[in-house]
């Protein structure tokens, strides 16, 4: 148990330093990712035992790991709903993304464990990545929640939700956009 907290319980006070110390979330992600991936080089020991014991170690270990991981899910979900990419997000969907953002904590560390020296710049590129996407999605998780607007769910399963028809979508009387279909269809 004291193994976990010394783990991650140091990750805490960091973390929040940065979310306290950086107001923009690309940053904030970034500045987050370089510190998983010092600490993780720092301390490869305690980030193996958190991996290998995550799982299928002792229950009470366990549960502190994961007790750990949902105050950290919890903690990110706080400083995300400041931001305002968050106006209109439930509680249950910032503490979703808070979680997610831990879960792809989780994996980069493993992925940083397992890698050759050589390597660890391609999973940090890759973590880059990754966190991207979410950053992405994040923006438009509200597009198609509700019921109206331009991006609604609303009817036409062969639209994109901005007018323009899904790829693969072949409209009856001709192609995506209503002109013919190619010779041979």
């Amino acid at each position: 148990m004291a193994l976990v907290e010394e783990a991650l319980g140091s990750l805490h006070g960091t973390l929040r330093a940065i979310v306290d110390e950086t107001g923009d979330g690309d940053e904030r992600l970034e500045r987050g990712l370089e510190l998983i991936i010092r600490h993780v080089s720092d301390q490869p020991a305690h980030f193996r035992f958190i991996a290998r014991e995550q799982h299928g170690g002792v229950k009470a270990v366990r549960d502190a790991i994961a007790a750990q991981l949902r105050q950290f899910g919890r903690e990110v979900a706080e400083a995300l709903a400041e931001e305002p990419e968050s106006r209109g997000w439930s509680e249950e969907d910032l503490l979703m993304l808070g979680g997610l953002h831990v879960d792809h904590l989780v994996i980069t560390t493993s992925a940083l464990l397992e890698a050759v020296p050589d390597r660890k710049r391609e999973v940090a590129e890759v973590a880059r990545r990754r966190l991207r996407l979410i950053a992405l999605g994040r923006r438009h998780w509200l597009d198609r929640a509700g019921d109206e607007g331009p991006h609604s769910d609303k009817g036409d399963d062969e639209n994109d939700g901005n007018g323009a028809p899904r790829p693969g979508i072949v409209r009856p009387g001709g192609g995506p956009q209503g002109g013919d279909l190619p010779a041979g269809s």
